[in-house]
């Protein structure tokens, strides 16, 4: 719940402090450099320690980084009248960025040491179940909370979610330390890339993952420009635009955990194929309600894809070398960032001059941007089961 209220408000605070679609691209990068470093290293500690412990000190970085946002607006330190002031946010986002990047990669691994292989299917769709019931209010609470208070108030109310979700987290029973204690982190590492590629499989769905994951960010990281500027309905339309996704992913994660251990490859390759193709009737819609009808399929799809996808890794995973392994699909937030930079990027042009060549581009907008990855998602799946067989034929 307070990662679903801090999306919102922090990439919609960013876009109203100072209006530019550059701004939210270069979050989208500063956030991708701890987000794709940071689990690697992650991965390799849950693999020596306790994973629960790992989980809990990466919820302690994310609550306390909601709480400096909160201050900051409190005392008048981050606010539209302080020209500059939005770098307040964008180190939080930083700092968040890098508990969660390394922290993932347990916060994976542990649910099949807590259930074993066999279940771990069910488990995690159950999980995202439960993710999702709480996603189809949070949104639109925090956008009631903006629309009628401030911003603020959000901040103070995850950072309180956050102190809630610490101490639960920290009743989950103690798993073992695992198989990967012995030498330095950087050999066991290595060790881990090694293993990685000679599992052909995995890799192959490592790599699917990640591209698909790119392919399907400028959807979400530039929906604050769809909802000022296109859709224009404020933070109270995208906070039900999101809780709308959370519609479509209960049912998907319903129907994803009571399916039998069978042709899951396949399942991915077509809930990709479907969230391209919803994605790009999104991008060009100017109707709120057919917006919000399709940010509903986004949801079925988008979880489809992800429940699938780590599922597969967990499956065919040893269990001593699964916090290595979901160290690198842990790196999605990060290289999903990298691609909301590219896509702002295409979408809001960029201006610079480097030794007297000036260089511009007045970019396509954000409906041709989102779009054309969107239609890249179409066709993605497609050249992978006929040129990657193995993937489709995974169960």
């Amino acid at each position: 719940m307070a990662m679903d209220m801090r999306s919102l408000a922090q990439s919609l605070l960013l876009y109203r402090l100072t209006g530019s679609v550059a701004l939210l691209g270069l979050m989208g990068l500063v956030n991708a450099i701890p987000g794709i470093l940071l689990p690697l290293v992650g991965g390799v500690i849950a693999d020596r320690v306790p994973k629960k412990k790992i989980v809990i000190l990466g919820q302690v970085g994310s609550m306390m980084t909601s709480l400096i946002i909160a201050v900051a607006l409190t005392f008048g330190f981050l606010s539209s009248e302080r020209a500059g002031s939005w770098w307040i946010l964008m180190l939080a986002s930083v700092v968040n960025f890098a508990s969660s990047g390394l922290s993932g990669p347990a916060r994976h691994a542990i649910i099949a040491e807590l259930f074993g292989t066999d279940q771990v299917m069910n488990a995690i769709s159950l999980r995202s179940t439960g993710y999702n019931i709480v996603h189809l209010g949070a949104p639109a609470l925090a956008g009631l909370m903006i629309d009628v208070l401030d911003f603020e108030l959000v901040f103070y109310v995850t950072s309180g979610l956050g102190v809630g979700a610490t101490i639960l987290a920290a009743l989950l029973p103690m798993t073992p330390k695992g198989e990967g204690r012995g030498g330095s982190v950087l050999a066991q590492f290595k060790d881990g890339l090694k293993y990685i590629r000679s599992e052909v499989s995995l890799l192959f769905v490592l790599v699917y993952a990640l591209t698909a994951a790119i392919l399907a960010t400028p959807g979400s990281r530039l929906l604050p420009v769809f909802v000022d500027d296109i859709l224009k309905v404020g933070a109270g339309g995208m906070g039900m635009l999101l809780s709308a996704t959370a519609i479509g992913a209960l049912i998907s994660s319903l129907a994803i955990a009571s399916l039998p251990n069978r042709r899951r490859g396949a399942l991915l390759l077509g809930a990709s194929s479907v969230l391209g193709l919803v994605f790009v009737f999104f991008a060009f819609s100017t109707s709120y309600h057919l917006s919000l009808f399709l940010m509903a399929m986004v949801g079925l799809a988008r979880t489809a894809r992800t429940n699938l996808s780590n599922t597969l890794l967990q499956s065919y995973t040893a269990p001593n070398y699964r916090g290595r392994v979901m160290s690198l699909y842990s790196m999605e937030d990060g290289v999903t960032s990298l691609g909301g930079f590219i896509a702002a990027m295409i979408a809001g042009g960029v201006s610079f001059n480097i030794a007297g060549v000036s260089v511009q581009w007045a970019g396509v907008g954000v409906q041709w941007a989102v779009g054309g990855f969107a239609m890249v998602l179409v066709v993605l799946p497609i050249f992978t089961a006929i040129f990657l067989p193995r993937i489709r034929k995974l169960e």
